[in-house]
């Protein structure tokens, strides 16, 4: 009777930055993406402190500094 070959063992799923996700279209603030092999990676939009990021946050609503203070 054939066998399988026992699974490799994972790497660990990587640990985002949650502060960092939010707001990320990318990878819906999650932190992470899947790649097409079925691996988490850290989401490369929100998860990468330099400044050559691709910025997928939403706009943020502008304030009327007018009407928020009386």
């Amino acid at each position: 009777m054939a066998h399988e070959a026992p699974p490799t063992p994972s790497a660990p799923t990587p640990r985002p930055d949650l502060a960092l996700a939010q707001n990320c279209r990318h990878c819906h603030e999650w932190g992470t993406v899947v790649t097409p092999a079925g691996h988490h990676e850290l989401c490369p939009a929100c998860q990468h402190r330099t400044s050559e990021v691709i910025d997928t946050r939403l706009p943020e609503e502008p304030v009327d500094r007018a009407s928020a203070h009386p």
